[in-house]
């Protein structure tokens, strides 16, 4: 085992101000990634923004092998979400996430290993009660980490890549059956906006059980951080109507009371941010 610490460099994001970021991309700014911009260990560019190249330093250009991550973020899911880098990008990273970057020869092992239960674990046992939701340098480095031979870690995240690659093709075609429910739908009853079928209406609550009610107010002791008792769903836990990482939820110990006012086919909603 290994001190995640002695084999990584950790590299702070851009600090600027709202004065630094202009509309578009031009010969003196550059693309800066922000946690929204990490989704289920990738990265995704729908949402960036541009900054002056003059608040950039050298060292937080994206470079192949790092693992960007999120340390701070208004929801503790979010913090400790962590996507790895496979080439290198003209981009950098805003001051709400951090870069790691291995020193290790197969830095894809490093990066398969912020995917892993353990590390999210650690993650949630390190800001359970925190006011402050920051991940620290030291809740990365005090990491322990197996490193085998080269050629053995090579193997892993060769097979690793392969389970990530048809993760990420099932997950491709649910997305497409999704939009192919949702056509079907307004195909079939029309926009429920516009109504253009003039479908009877009638209010919300009148097809209900039990009127809305908050979800479950619980003291931190109860939630527990050894993966035991049951999955709790949060604001930063769901969007779009989907469970953005079931790994990633916290949990807690409830009575069998408690679980019985939960039922299948409840819709859970936002009802602040």
């Amino acid at each position: 085992m290994a001190r995640l610490g002695d084999v990584i460099e950790q590299i702070r994001g851009v600090s600027y101000r709202p004065s630094d970021l202009s509309d578009k991309l031009d010969d003196n700014s550059v693309v800066l990634l922000r946690a929204n911009n990490i989704q289920n260990g990738n990265l995704v560019f729908d949402d960036v923004v541009y900054v002056s190249k003059n608040r950039v330093d050298e060292k937080q250009y994206l470079k192949k092998g790092d693992i960007l991550v999120c340390t701070s973020s208004g929801s503790k899911e979010l913090v400790g979400k962590a996507a790895i880098v496979h080439t290198d990008l003209p981009m950098v990273f805003g001051a709400f996430c951090k870069v790691v970057r291995p020193k290790v020869e197969c830095a894809e092992y490093i990066g398969h290993f912020f995917q892993s239960p353990y590390y999210r674990n650690h993650i949630s046992a390190a800001s359970a009660g925190a006011n402050i939701n920051n991940l620290r340098n030291e809740h990365i480095a005090d990491l322990q980490i197996s490193l085998p031979p080269l050629d053995e870690q090579r193997k892993i995240v060769a097979v690793l890549d392969k389970v990530s690659d048809l993760i990420a093709k099932r997950q491709g075609q649910l997305d497409k059956l999704d939009l192919l429910v949702k056509s079907r739908f307004v195909e079939m009853f029309g926009d429920p906006v516009v109504n253009p079928h003039n479908l009877p209406t009638v209010e919300f609550g009148s097809v209900l059980t039990v009127k809305p009610q908050n979800g479950l107010y619980k003291p931190q002791s109860d939630y527990n951080i050894n993966g035991e008792g049951t999955p709790i769903l949060r604001i930063g836990g769901f969007y779009d109507g989907k469970v953005t990482d079931f790994s990633s939820l916290k949990r807690l110990r409830c009575s069998d009371e408690e679980l019985q006012h939960y039922l299948f086919g409840d819709l859970q909603c936002k009802c602040n941010t």
